[in-house]
């Protein structure tokens, strides 16, 4: 029976083709059949004959994957995932693994499971025996990213750190006149911050110019200290400092006009806390306008509120607002700058929290690689005037300015992610001494190559 279906397939692809010229088929023409049928839009034949072909060879790569298209054409989706994965496990070569993972990707994304689509479209890319192949999987992973409602990111860092409990640089401090020597903890100590943090976020289109969102992340932070910090500070350990924090996020996306740009409102609502115990409960609410001024350049607008209750002490519990401004303009060489500013001003019954601040920074990102590196800089200027005095009648004013090179390393690109070192440096000034702080710090993570 399985003859003379594959007898017949073979037939409606080839009607010039007399019945005794059929009876002795190759493996090679069956193949060229079922690849046939399936660009002319007949995957029950091809399927048919992709079975032959499985018939006489199990371990048949090929004919796994062409009736893997097969029936996912007939939308028999978990047996195409089933058969790609087969012939995946099977593969002895890159690109006969390209090629199974290409079919896999494209059969869970048919099957809605997108998410799962993009983690085997991140191995093909890692697969793919050369550029062309490399560009196939990665303009199908745009494709399916672009149409999945759910958009995950994961993150990790680990970062040797000159000032991870951010103390002060000084050793000494000035109370109402008298200099008074500070306990090792409360000085800058030195060594590793990892960090890890994981969000999601489920979008929904309402209309043609105006989508719904919510989702979630969380944050960790961990360390360890160094020698000499442990010999300044005996009595702390590096779970001390941990610090986690979760938050929920809902918000809209739309555009007032077909020509403008995207407005965004959201809320979201977590909490911190801080060596194991909570924190901080806080709520934010943004507001971000873009306003498109030429193909080049864009300006946006934000405005931001937080409100943090603090659980352990309450009377630094505070209300932020933040009013944000950025000018983003591609240069004639591709580079792009981007230029912020922004003023904060923050109510708390807290002495040590109440203040008023500002921003200025400038951020430069490289078009071009150098010697095959991404390269981008930012250097970043504030200020902050608090409301009260600290250990005498002078109000505390502090200034700061940080700087930070990123070098992103995209021929050690592994998945679709590529290494990124980032070299960091900070001074805040302060009237008082406490204050002063300076650290440097070098961050080793992995960022999406696209």
């Amino acid at each position: 029976m399985r003859r003379a279906l594959l007898f017949a397939a073979w037939l409606a692809l080839c009607p010039a083709l007399s019945f005794a010229e059929a009876t002795d088929l190759s493996p090679g023409q069956i193949r060229d059949a079922a690849r046939t049928a399936l660009k002319t839009g007949q995957p029950e034949i091809a399927r048919d004959l992709a079975a032959a072909l499985l018939e006489r060879d199990a371990s048949d790569i090929s004919a796994k994957l062409l009736q893997a298209r097969a029936v996912r054409d007939l939308r028999e989706f978990d047996q195409s995932i089933a058969l790609a994965k087969d012939a995946f496990d099977l593969a002895q070569t890159d690109l006969q693994r390209y090629a199974a993972a290409m079919v896999v990707a494209q059969a869970l994304s048919s099957k809605g499971a997108r998410t799962r689509a993009q983690l085997w479209l991140r191995r093909a890319v890692d697969l793919a025996p050369d550029e062309r192949l490399k560009a196939n999987a990665i303009r199908d992973f745009q494709y399916v990213r672009d149409r999945n409602p759910w958009s995950s990111n994961l993150s990790f860092g680990a970062t040797p750190n000159s000032n991870v409990n951010n103390g002060s640089k000084s050793d000494t401090v000035i109370i109402d006149g008298i200099e008074q020597t500070l306990n090792g903890d409360a000085k800058a100590l030195s060594g590793m911050e990892y960090q890890l943090s994981a969000d999601t976020e489920y979008s929904r289109q309402l209309s043609e110019r105006m989508w719904v969102f919510g989702g979630g992340a969380v944050e960790m932070r961990r360390y360890t200290l160094s020698s000499a910090a442990k010999a300044q500070a005996v009595s702390l350990t590096g779970s001390d400092l941990r610090y986690d924090e979760a938050e929920l996020t809902f918000g809209t996306t739309f555009f007032a006009t077909p020509s403008a740009g995207p407005t965004t409102a959201a809320v979201s609502a977590g909490r911190g806390w801080y060596a194991g115990a909570p924190l901080v409960d806080f709520v934010r609410l943004s507001v971000d306008q873009t306003v498109p001024i030429s193909q080049t350049k864009r300006l946006s607008f934000a405005l931001l509120g937080d409100s943090q209750t603090r659980i352990n002490d309450p009377i630094n519990s505070s209300v932020s607002w933040t009013a944000q401004t950025a000018l983003s303009q591609k240069m004639g060489n591709g580079d792009r700058l981007q230029y912020s500013l922004s003023l904060r001003d923050t109510a708390s019954d807290g002495g040590a929290t109440a203040h008023e601040g500002w921003s200025a920074g400038i951020t430069w990102t490289r078009a071009k690689p150098v010697a095959g590196m991404q390269l981008s800089a930012g250097l970043t200027f504030d200020g902050r005037h608090y409301d009260e005095a600290f250990f005498g009648t002078e109000r505390r004013a502090d200034r700061g300015v940080s700087a930070e090179i990123s070098v992103v390393l995209p021929k050690l690109e592994k998945f679709g992610f590529a290494p990124e070192i980032s070299f960091s440096a900070a001074q805040n000034l302060s009237n008082v001494g406490l204050y002063e702080t300076r650290d440097y710090g070098v961050t080793f993570g992995f960022r999406s190559a696209f």
